[in-house]
């Protein structure tokens, strides 16, 4: 029997029917919780039956327990509101590290130490903790990532999920914490949970690279500047904008620092809306000398960035072309911008790395094909894979994500006859074409492919993956991604940036 636990924020109640619960909770504003049997199932092994596709379903019962057995739940046992939190609640890798043991680095870059190498420095910050808003994406998004899990089998059905092996090696920044301020504030995303109903984060576990700046005024009207070689310059506020505020999907973001010294925990994926920025670019003319667009965001703190490692002056130059497809998002998983994210206007250029998408953006301006690259981009140069540190704008290589891959979370499970197997999960996502070529190297042993299901139809986010592992031995064992296709860019693969070792 699977087991639910209902908590109801007016009433508690035992349900026993499914066909319009989704809708049911979300009305009445009630929170679901789980009782697994595994706490982090990596896909639904389920079916719809026809007159529940209809339904809301970003917001469905199911229990892990019944997922493995690769049955949607029907009926619920009476489990009383009042027992607390749900047996075998979600829990993570604790990400502690170990002694180095002549392993090579793997190249990953630590956003708080800006160096490539290892990072095992421990943060003294409060114990702070968020408390987000519980943001969903739209049923539309959830509804095609169901249909797909459909034929997705499970090989553990009727297996025993154990426990989970954390990752050693890694730092010890605080995870799911909200710490630090301004250019040194962070929120690095626990990845450890994601499963396919944890596709999009909720806002309050969204990553975040640095805080809202405390110079900036939130209860003073929002002015957009769009100006610089054209015509005629105008500024926009953010009423003149909202009539022209669409859905624009689900986006992955990452920060281009993301290293194993925060358990590459800055990335995240969310649904957005906001206004094309070609449509912003429409208000003005160009003079012929505007060639690129240069967008500036608000950037000033009261205190500098400990040691200097960030540096004040958020803004990105661009080609027309290379914004055909970003906006300004102005909602994150159908709620208004938060502080932090950038309200109330953000750029989101998708596929590229989060140094580019500016936050608090107050002017877009036309600039000459001369113009000097701004201090962001120079800072983040190395980061982004450039050529050493471009003085031009120009000169600049699109700081673009390739494709990458790396494992989240690495279960024991005893199987139906007995035997001791892992199951790694992991996501793949950045590069511009979707690919079934991605292959898992384990130690010394050769490459092999891994179970990509759902099919990857979309690079705009991230995709699961699995991988049935039975260990030789016991020992330390490293992990590295690889894609087959020497046609697919893979620099940060390449680099082994997203490694990451288990002991056994």
């Amino acid at each position: 029997m699977c087991s639910v636990v209902i908590t109801l924020r007016r009433d508690q109640l035992a349900l026993r029917f499914f066909a319009g619960l989704s809708h049911f909770l979300r009305s009445n504003d009630h929170e679901i919780m789980k009782t697994p049997l595994s706490p982090h199932p990596p896909l639904l092994h389920t079916v719809l039956a026809p007159g529940q596709r209809g339904m809301g379903r970003r917001r469905f019962l199911r229990t892990a327990g019944c997922a493995a057995t690769g049955a949607w739940l029907t009926a619920c046992a009476d489990s009383p509101a009042s027992d607390g939190a749900a047996a075998g609640a979600d829990g993570g890798a604790d990400g502690s590290a170990v002694d180095a043991d002549g392993f090579a680095t793997d190249g990953a870059l630590d956003d708080d130490t800006g160096q490539i190498g290892d990072a095992a420095s421990q943060d003294a910050e409060a114990d702070t903790a968020i408390d987000g808003a519980d943001g969903l994406a739209g049923d539309g998004a959830h509804d095609a990532a169901l249909d797909a899990a459909q034929t997705c089998s499970d090989p553990l059905v009727g297996g025993k999920f154990e426990a989970l092996v954390p990752f050693v090696d890694e730092g010890g920044k605080l995870m799911s914490q909200k710490y630090g301020q301004g250019l040194d504030g962070r929120y690095y995303t626990d990845l450890t949970a994601l499963d396919t109903q944890t596709m999009t984060m909720p806002i309050g576990k969204f990553y975040v690279r640095t805080l809202l700046p405390d110079l900036l005024d939130t209860a003073k009207p929002w002015k957009l500047t769009v100006d610089g070689l054209v015509n005629s310059a105008k500024t926009l506020a953010t009423q003149d904008l909202a009539p022209l505020v669409t859905d624009q999907g689900v986006h992955l973001m990452e920060c281009s620092g993301n290293g194993k010294g925060g358990h590459f925990g800055l990335m995240s994926a969310a649904q957005w809306a906001g206004v094309p920025v070609t449509e912003v670019l429409k208000q003005v003319t160009p003079k012929a000398a505007g060639k690129r667009v240069l967008i500036e965001g608000f950037d000033k703190h009261s205190k500098p960035s400990v040691g200097g490692h960030s540096q004040p002056g958020a803004s990105w130059i661009f080609t027309p072309a290379q914004l055909a497809g970003a906006f300004l998002a102005t909602e994150m998983n159908g709620q208004p911008l938060p502080p932090d994210h950038g309200a109330p206007i953000r750029l989101l250029v998708p596929g590229w790395y989060g140094c580019c998408n500016i936050k608090w953006v107050t002017r877009i301006a036309w600039v000459d094909d001369d113009v000097a690259a701004t201090s962001q981009m120079k800072e983040f140069a190395s980061r982004t894979h450039q050529k050493g540190v471009p003085a031009l704008a120009k000169d600049y290589q699109p700081a673009t994500l390739d494709q990458a891959a790396m494992p989240i979370r690495v279960e024991r499970w005893v199987t139906a006859n007995g035997a001791t197997v892992m199951r790694i999960v992991g996501v793949m996502w950045g590069g511009s074409e979707p690919t079934d070529k991605l292959t898992i190297r384990i130690g010394a042993t050769s490459p092999v492919p891994v179970d990509l299901c759902p099919k990857v139809t979309t690079n705009q986010t991230w995709t699961l993956w699995t991988h049935i592992w039975t260990p030789p031995t016991s020992g330390k064992f490293a992990m590295t991604l690889h894609i087959d296709d020497p046609a697919i860019a893979t620099q940060r693969l390449d680099l082994k940036w997203y490694r990451r070792v288990v002991v056994l």
